[in-house]
Parts: structure tokens; C-alpha cells; sequence
């Protein structure tokens, strides 16, 4: 099943544990298949890169380049 997730949802799924994060590990498992537009990805690099987002990341070691490696 193909899924679109929201930035507002994959920004709670990345930093925190919660639906958001489950969701997003079922992605990992390929139960679904998440898809993304180029601007839904250029508005989720851009909020990554907000102070309250980045200093979460960077706290637990992340780069925005590690998350967005593997996503063409």
C-alpha cells in the first residue's frame, strides 16, 4: 500500500516515539511504501533545519544528510 504522510506527522516520526514513529517503522519494514513529492521533501528538509528541530537531531547524533541519503 502506498502512503503520503504529512510533514507535520514525519517531523513527530523522526524525533519522537509515539503513532507518528510506529508508522514510520512499518515504512521501514516495507508493510507500506511512502511516497513523497520533491516539495513535500524540500519542506521537510526545511523544517529539520528550524533551531528546536535541529538541536533534536543533533543530540542524537543525526544529520539531515543521513536522513535524506537514501531518498532520491
Amino acid at each position: 500500500m502506498k502512503i503520503v504522510i504529512d510533514t507535520n506527522v514525519l517531523i513527530s516520526a523522526l524525533l519522537w516515539q509515539g503513532p507518528s514513529h510506529e508508522l514510520l517503522m512499518a515504512v521501514e519494514k516495507r508493510l507500506f511504501t511512502l511516497c513523497m513529492t520533491p516539495a513535500l521533501l524540500e519542506e521537510l528538509k526545511d523544517v529539520l533545519k528550524r533551531p528546536k528541530f535541529f538541536s533534536r537531531l543533533k543530540k542524537h547524533n543525526i544529520s539531515c544528510e543521513d536522513l535524506f541519503s537514501g531518498i532520491t
